[in-house]
């Protein structure tokens, strides 16, 4: 299926992580009838904040169809409502929203990253999630959304200056999150070893892969290999 007539723009953002990042970064806030509303509140002041900064003439953005949020139990109940708040509130502002059931809003907006590269155009994504750092080209930037309690900040990021921080082709930020997952992708967020140390075994052996070949040949750290050990099942699940 041709979607590129489902987005009305190149700037593509990630609005189930962006929301996800108020949630945890805000206060909560509850309304006179009882619904929760920090994280839309949230929402909306960091989209603000940053179109102020590159002013997009038009945006899509991005969610999780309701069929696929499957939400896990530790989801807090505060944070689920807010799924349907949001939409109702891009839709009065009328905010372009895209979503297809059966398909992850980050799969989303690799497609349509791809169809815009594919017409000549660049595209701008803005997301909470740093694995999405892997769409980072020449016709491609992301704008990764960084939060602590009660603030939210942002990068942009283009292939150049995401080599110069992270010492490796964008494409490979995957491997690097094997070891170190974003906090939003479907897996334990253990720092198992570190991102420097990860980084530096990724330089020099390639993948993870190639790090677990030359374990037992190579690493000379006892305790660095234990952890690497232990947590091979996981590394290789992501």
């Amino acid at each position: 299926r041709d979607w590129s007539s489902d987005v009305c723009s190149s700037d593509l953002i990630d609005g189930s992580s962006i929301l996800k990042k108020a949630f945890y970064a805000l206060p909560d806030h509850i309304n006179e009838d009882g619904r929760h509303t920090g994280a839309v509140y949230g929402f909306l002041n960091l989209l603000l904040k940053i179109w102020q900064g590159y002013e997009p003439a038009a945006a899509t953005v991005l969610l999780e169809a309701e069929d696929m949020q499957n939400r896990p139990a530790q989801m807090p109940e505060g944070l689920v409502e807010q799924f349907a708040l949001i939409r109702n509130v891009l839709d009065k502002l009328q905010i372009h929203r895209y979503e297809q059931e059966g398909i992850g809003s980050a799969d989303l907006i690799g497609t349509f990253a791809l169809h815009a590269a594919q017409k000549g155009m660049e595209a701008i994504i803005l997301t909470g999630r740093e694995h999405l750092l892997q769409l980072i080209s020449d016709s491609c930037r992301v704008i990764l959304v960084k939060t602590v309690v009660g603030a939210a900040d942002s990068q942009v990021y283009t292939r150049e200056n995401f080599m110069t921080e992270y010492q490796m082709e964008p494409a490979d930020v995957i491997q690097l999150l094997a070891f170190v997952p974003d906090k939003d992708m479907p897996v334990s967020a253990n720092n198992l070893i570190g991102t420097g140390t990860a980084r530096k075994l990724l330089q020099e052996y390639g993948s993870a892969a190639g790090i677990y070949e030359h374990l037992d040949t190579d690493i000379e750290n006892g305790q660095l290999k234990e952890a690497l050990r232990s947590s091979r099942e996981e590394v290789y699940k992501r």
